[in-house]
């Protein structure tokens, strides 16, 4: 039986909080009543954050995480058919938008290994003939991240 990105992604996610939850029962010796939810909240979200970030500590995506960061955090709202033109050019128009003076110094064959490596990488996947978020929670990690980080 073959799984899809979106499911693999999924089981990871909810093995991720099964892992958060067998911690903190192991420290309430074992009785359920004694956990602490939102202990189990923030080491399921942590996990699951560590997860994203792990997705995308890939080359070429590592070389420009904010950028990339802001790809997935706009992908949420774009259609963009599955051919990789498009797919590059909607990555291009992201990075010229945040980085107008072009100090990224990506070209179109470097937009094009990251588009590829989206994809290879399951943090994108075909639906009805448009690349999603595999994993539409990504983009608002991705997003909250962002901003996180615009504040400090």
């Amino acid at each position: 039986m073959g799984y899809s990105y979106g499911s693999i992604d999924l089981l990871s996610h909810v093995n991720r909080a099964q892992a958060a939850l067998c911690e903190e029962l192991i420290h309430a010796s074992g009785r359920l009543n004694a956990v602490d939810a939102a202990k189990v909240k923030e080491k399921s979200d942590r996990m699951r954050f560590e997860y994203y970030a792990e997705r995308l500590d890939h080359p070429p995506l590592s070389s420009q995480p904010r950028l990339v960061k802001r790809i997935v955090a706009e992908m949420g709202a774009a259609e963009i058919r599955t051919d990789h033109p498009a797919l590059r050019n909607f990555c291009m128009g992201v990075v010229e938008k945040h980085d107008p003076h072009g100090e990224s110094e990506l070209d179109k064959d470097s937009m094009q290994a990251m588009a590829d490596t989206l994809v290879e990488k399951g943090v994108l996947s075909k639906l009805n003939g448009f690349w999603e978020l595999a994993i539409p929670s990504m983009g608002d990690w991705a997003r909250q991240t962002l901003r996180k980080a615009s504040r400090s």
